[in-house]
């Protein structure tokens, strides 16, 4: 009893004593806290400058963060490192001071021997962080130092043009298409498809079941089910719903700063795009989506107006067949989900019946159909069973339209009808049988 009792004392004490022990980055801790006399009486005293806190932030990270170019510099003085690295994520003090645009901090930083282009642990730069802060000021001074503006991280291959349109930068655009931006480059492309049947290939090899000689890996490509009550895509045996999806999607990517300032509805972002000569009808590398295309499926109507105005083609036409006016119907009358779906267009000025009324008058043409399902139609691995291919856009507004004859309306609400979705295609089932 005694023993163990002596035990509990001592565990209580080494624990007390590691709780209150001194922090092992004392000028770290301070310079989070922005407390510049305390580093400065730790400096006196001969504490490490350079000691880092558990996710590797030191003193010169917390300044450059909080933009503080005075304690920077005391810092630097001091012998402060611009080379330290975060645990994770591998972010030095230029880096941190480029994603807040934080110019007065990166000078002296540059000054005391930063590499200006210096990247996180996924290849991005840090002009690619100031672009996306807004800073003329940090993109300028980057750029005057030596840094790549047409640089891409290795992930997606996003260049700084690409950070800056994304985030509605119209300002940084325009500096970066005068400083040389490339504004045709394009993010990169991921073709889902091929690398979904690579995986069903090594699954099927890796369980003993490979498939015969040159036959697709697992059963290929998914169809739909016929159609009835309940009909659902048909799920092959051994291919499960993501790969099913890959299938759908394909390629995806090949974006350009156009392309994801029109997703993002950055209308700004568009204007100084185009004020600067980039290409408004330019598609995207992976599926040919136009910039009139991608706002549309978003629902910014407003945005898709703009770019009809400005000269975009309404007949522009991805691979799998879908165009604007058939968008703008999806978009509107998108089918239920299981979780929040685009509504960006419930804040637009013009309406999907605006927009569709404009496309046509512009030379849309009505009659162009779907090869495949667009994968975008049903969100939440489609829910509403139908499969698109072959549809044209006034299938769309047909299906998006219908009202329910006598017989269902007296078999089933026609307000629950209409909000619950599927519920029609039951009730309708019910009334004829």
């Amino acid at each position: 009893m005694m023993r163990r009792l002596r035990l509990t004392v001592l565990g209580a004490t080494v624990l007390s004593a590691l709780l209150y022990a001194a922090p092992a980055a004392p000028v770290a801790d301070a310079a989070m806290q922005g407390n510049k006399d305390a580093v400065r009486l730790l400096l006196k005293q001969a504490a490490d400058v350079n000691a880092a806190q558990g996710d590797g932030m030191t003193a010169l990270h917390w300044a450059a963060m909080n933009d503080d170019a005075e304690l920077a510099q005391t810092l630097l003085y001091a012998g402060a490192s611009v080379r330290a690295t975060t645990r994770i994520g591998a972010y030095t003090p230029l880096i941190l001071a480029a994603k807040n645009g934080g110019a007065a901090v990166m000078e002296p930083l540059l000054k005391a021997g930063a590499d200006v282009n210096t990247q996180t642990s996924n290849g991005t730069t840090a002009l690619m962080l100031a672009a996306a802060s807004g800073s003329t000021d940090a993109v300028t001074l980057l750029i005057d130092r030596g840094a790549d503006v047409n640089a891409k991280e290795p992930v997606r291959g996003l260049t700084a043009a690409m950070f800056s349109a994304a985030s509605n930068r119209a300002s940084v655009l325009d500096l970066l298409a005068r400083r040389g931006a490339d504004l045709r480059a394009a993010s990169k492309v991921t073709d889902l498809a091929a690398l979904s049947r690579d995986e069903q290939a090594l699954r099927a090899f890796t369980t003993g079941n490979p498939p015969p000689p040159g036959e697709p890996p697992a059963g290929g490509r998914s169809g739909p089910a016929s159609g009835g009550r309940g009909a659902r895509p048909q799920q092959v045996a051994g291919v499960d719903r993501s790969y099913q999806l890959n299938e759908l999607v394909a390629a995806q990517g090949g974006l350009t700063p156009m392309l994801l300032a029109a997703r993002e509805g950055h209308r700004e972002s568009v204007e100084a795009l185009l004020n600067v000569g980039a290409d408004l009808n330019q598609v995207s590398a992976g599926d040919r989506t136009s910039p009139l295309l991608i706002a549309t499926i978003n629902g910014h109507f407003d945005l898709a107006r703009f770019l009809l105005d400005k000269g975009a083609d309404p007949t522009a036409t991805a691979e799998n067949g879908a165009t604007a006016l058939y968008a703008a119907l999806n978009c509107e009358w998108a089918p239920k989900a299981l979780y929040p779906q685009p509504r960006a267009q419930i804040n637009q000025k013009t309406t999907y019946l605006d927009l569709m009324r404009a496309l046509l008058d512009k030379g849309a043409d009505p009659n162009i159909r779907l090869n495949k399902k667009i994968w975008y139609s049903g969100y939440s691995f489609d829910l509403s069973g139908v499969d698109e291919t072959g549809a044209t856009a006034f299938w769309r507004a047909a299906y998006a339209s219908w009202s329910p004859p006598r017989a269902v309306s007296r078999r089933c609400s026609w307000r629950r009808a209409k909000v619950t979705g599927n519920r029609w295609r039951r009730c309708s089932t019910w009334a004829r049988t």
